[in-house]
């Protein structure tokens, strides 16, 4: 097996491994990381696979936003995940509005700007767009842990 990694925008590097599995255990936290590999068995190699996205950041709730209030705290940690996902397509970072925990409420306009970020870096990074599973319409859409939730996957 061939791994190929990047972060921050970088090129990718080759990681040595040997055998048929490898995990990376120098990560560092809040970044993101894309990685390609291709198997190569005796003097055969299949071609790199495609870009796969991982970023190491921590939510507060992280098992589950189920029956759990969505606060301040949740959008901010989503658009900083967003940040690092744009940073690694070599895109240009959001400047989002100021937050202030326990009085913003988080609009549907707010899930909007971090879909539409992400759909940016996906394009860019080569991976599917992504889908979700309703639309948002500013004023009128109200906020679930569904979107939030969805918002996660894609950053992990």
């Amino acid at each position: 097996m061939s791994v190929t990694q990047s972060s921050g925008g970088a090129a990718f590097s080759q990681i040595n491994v040997s055998g048929t599995s490898y995990t990376d255990n120098n990560v560092l936290p809040g970044t993101t990381y894309l990685c390609k590999v291709k198997a190569v068995v005796g003097s055969a190699t299949t071609n790199f696979s495609n870009n796969d996205l991982a970023t190491t950041t921590t939510f507060t709730d992280a098992n589950s936003l189920q029956g759990i209030s969505i606060l301040a705290t949740h959008l901010l940690e989503i658009r900083n995940a967003a940040n690092m996902v744009l940073v690694a397509a070599n895109l240009p970072t959001v400047s989002w509005p100021s937050l202030t925990s326990g009085v913003t409420v988080i609009q549907a306009s707010d899930i909007a700007a971090v879909r539409t970020a992400l759909v940016n870096a996906y394009y860019s990074i080569g991976l599917p767009i992504p889908n979700f599973s309703e639309p948002i319409t500013a004023g009128t859409t109200i906020v679930k842990a569904t979107h939030f939730q969805e918002l996660r996957n894609l950053v992990n």
